[in-house]
């Protein structure tokens, strides 16, 4: 696995990553290291490590290219922690015979291996995509939420959302989440930012939102309210 170097610097000395770290990052890994380190994934320790800044294709090909001599897998894990019949998704891009080493490791697991071919960085552009989505459509309820509560017409909102399935307009609850996790989600849309601007597509909303991500850093892993959530976006300085 391909550290970043700041990681280093702010005292992150692990190399293997629990199983929550690994399922809010894509990674880059070098197959040795991806080998000796994944089996951690299905231990029982839940330890949350800060996860390492999200990596852009160009960054990506930059690692790439230093690791000339080396095989490299392009990673990133969508779904929740296994259990209770969920089953996350590890999507890897890479060779062929590096990619089966991959599947041949979480064969019997509740780890789904996907394929995406062998264009290093793929499974990367698609974490950021479905992250801009993801998180970027709970920002959007926060504020819709925060704006609709303040002139009291929030009970009509939700009656809105609720005619719209899988809506998080209709799932306030989802907001004190959101605030508690900001932190963490903050880089991915800096970086799907950054990923959509470097194919020549407008990343300014997608930034934006990362920006108020960013307003809920005092919130780290505090499961507040949502009214609290909303409290901690509201500045004197941008009334009109």
């Amino acid at each position: 696995m391909v550290i970043d170097p700041r990681q280093r610097r702010r005292d992150r000395h692990n190399a293997c990553f629990t199983a929550r770290a690994l399922l809010e990052l894509p990674l880059v890994a070098v197959l040795p290291l991806l080998v000796h380190c994944l089996p951690a994934y299905s231990s029982a320790d839940s330890r949350v490590i800060d996860p390492p800044d999200p990596t852009t294709s160009s960054q990506l090909g930059r690692i790439v290219t230093s690791l000339a001599r080396a095989t490299t897998v392009d990673g990133s894990i969508i779904g929740s922690v296994p259990g209770e019949g969920k089953r996350p998704a590890l999507y890897v891009a890479g060779e062929r015979g590096a990619i089966s080493q991959v599947e041949a490791l979480f064969a019997g697991t509740d780890v789904l291996v996907r394929n995406l071919g062998p264009e290093v960085g793929r499974a990367s552009s698609l974490k950021l995509a479905y992250s801009a989505f993801q998180k970027g459509s709970r920002v959007l309820a926060a504020l819709a939420q925060a704006l609709a509560d303040n002139h009291g017409v929030g009970a009509e909102l939700l009656l809105l959302a609720d005619q719209r399935s899988g809506s998080y307009l209709s799932e306030p609850e989802y907001v004190a989440e959101t605030a508690a996790l900001g932190w963490r989600w903050a880089p991915e849309l800096a970086a799907a930012a950054d990923e959509l601007n470097s194919v020549g597509l407008p990343g300014q909303a997608i930034a934006g939102l990362g920006e108020v991500l960013d307003m809920w850093s005092g919130s780290r892993d505090n499961w507040g309210t949502p009214q609290e959530a909303i409290e901690a976006l509201r500045s004197e300085d941008r009334r009109g």
